[in-house]
C-alpha cells in the first residue's frame, strides 16, 4: 500500500485481478493517469500464481504518487474480491473496473468534479465503447443507452459510479457469472436517484481468450444468477420488476446459448416456471424482453 498520500478520496476504484501475468498493461496506463489525483485504487488479487503477484508488486512500486491499496488473498470469484475491496473503500464514490478493460479516467474525474451533475444523485451511469481483440480495433460507435430499459439490456457495472453510502450494506454473491447484474437487482436501481449521461466512461474488451466469459465452467454458473434474479422478481416492487425481468431474460438467454446441456435444461425449466408462476403482466414482460433482446442481438451482429 502506498500510504504516504494525505488526501481525501473522491473516488474508490475497486479492481479484482486473477491470473493476469504479462497482461497488466492497461492497468499500468490508467494508474499513470491517476498520479496526484484524489482517488484511491484498491487492487484485489485473487492469488492463483506467483508471477501475477510479482508483476503487481513491481507495478505498484512504480506509482508512489497514486494511493494504492493492495489486497492479496485466496478469494474465489470477482464478486467476493469486490466485497473485500468495499470493506476498505473510503471514497465518496465507488466504481468497479475489470483488470483487462480500459476506463476513461479523465472523463470520469471531470464528471465527479461537476457538482451540478453529482449533487442530487446516487448513481451516475455513462456510456461505453467496445474493442474487439480478435480484429484489434474499436467497433462502430454504439447508440447511447439513455433509458433504464437500455441500461438493463447492457448492464455493465464498470460504467456506473455509485455513491459509497448506498452500497455499504450490500454484497456481491460468489457466482462467477452475472453476479454484477444480481448486485444491480439488490441495489434496486430504478428506485435510486440515478442520472444517465452521454459521456463515455469505459472501453470494454471482447474476444479476449483469457476472459472469464470464455471459461465454460464459469458460464455454467449463469443459472445460479438467473435463479437469484427469479427470486428477486417474485418479491420486487412494480417499479423494479421490469428491470429485473430484463436481467433475468439476459441470464436465461446466455445460459441457453452458451451453457452445457445441463445448464441449457435448467435455464429452460427456470424460464418455464417463471412464465407459469408469475402474474400475467410479469410473464408478458418476460416474453416481450425475449423478443426485444433477440432482435437487439441480431441487429448488433449485423452492424458489427
Amino acid at each position: 500500500m502506498n500510504g504516504d498520500i494525505s488526501q481525501n478520496a473522491i473516488l474508490s476504484v475497486i479492481v479484482p485481478i486473477s491470473s493476469m501475468a504479462e497482461r497488466l498493461n492497461l492497468i499500468q496506463d490508467w494508474l499513470k493517469i491517476l498520479e496526484f489525483q484524489p482517488v484511491e485504487v484498491i487492487l484485489v488479487h485473487d492469488q492463483n500464481d506467483m508471477k501475477t503477484s510479482l508483476e503487481l508488486n513491481s507495478l505498484i512500486s512504480k506509482h508512489q504518487n497514486t494511493k494504492i491499496i493492495f489486497i492479496e488473498e485466496k478469494i474465489g470469484s470477482p464478486g467476493l474480491a469486490r466485497n473485500r475491496g468495499l470493506k476498505v473503500a473510503s471514497g465518496d464514490w465507488v466504481v468497479f473496473w475489470d483488470s483487462d478493460d480500459e476506463p476513461n479516467v479523465i472523463e470520469i474525474l471531470k464528471i465527479l468534479a461537476d457538482y451540478e451533475t453529482t449533487a442530487n444523485f446516487d448513481v451516475i451511469i455513462g456510456q461505453f465503447r467496445v474493442y474487439d481483440c480478435a480484429i484489434r480495433r474499436l467497433l462502430p460507435e454504439r447508440k447511447p443507452d439513455l433509458s433504464l430499459k437500455a441500461i438493463a439490456m447492457n448492464p455493465g457495472l464498470w460504467r456506473m459510479l455509485f455513491r459509497r453510502n448506498i452500497i455499504l450494506s450490500l454484497k456481491f454473491n460468489k457466482f462467477r457469472m452475472a453476479e454484477d447484474q444480481n448486485f444491480l437487482s439488490d441495489i434496486m436501481l430504478p428506485e435510486r436517484k440515478f442520472k444517465i449521461i452521454k459521456n463515455i466512461f469505459y472501453t470494454y474488451y471482447i474476444n479476449n481468450e483469457n476472459q472469464l466469459t470464455k471459461n465454460k465452467d464459469a458460464i455454467n454458473e449463469i443459472v445460479n444468477a438467473a435463479a437469484y434474479t427469479f427470486t428477486k422478481i417474485k418479491s420486487s416492487k412494480s417499479i423494479n420488476r421490469n428491470f429485473d425481468c430484463t436481467l433475468f431474460v439476459r441470464q436465461i438467454m446466455t445460459g441457453i446459448k452458451k451453457g452445457n446441456f445441463l445448464t441449457k435444461l435448467q435455464c429452460v425449466i427456470l424460464l418455464s416456471k417463471a412464465l407459469i408462476l408469475f402474474r400475467i403482466s410479469t410473464s408478458f414482460d418476460i416474453i416481450k424482453n425475449i423478443i426485444i433482446l433477440t432482435l437487439h442481438h441480431k441487429i448488433r451482429k449485423i452492424s458489427s
